[in-house]
């Protein structure tokens, strides 16, 4: 079973009813240490904050500890 199956298993979106809903529109905050550059993020990322350093900055990457990605 996939991660997204359980997902719908959970939330009770099955079938049809799980494909009405694409993500379009919704955006979604991350708090994390860091985001490294993917193809995926391209033109995604509209803004990052480093509450540490103070950085910021727009559709830009930054990561600090090597960690990468895995959102």
């Amino acid at each position: 079973m996939t991660d997204m199956d359980r997902v719908r298993r959970q939330t009770g979106l099955q079938g049809e009813l799980a494909l009405r809903y694409t993500g379009r529109g919704v955006g979604v905050a991350v708090l994390d240490s860091g985001i490294s550059y993917h193809p995926d993020f391209q033109g995604r990322i509209l803004d990052f904050y480093d509450f540490v350093s103070g950085k910021h900055g727009k559709n830009e990457c930054m990561d600090d500890y090597g960690h990468g990605t895995h959102v």
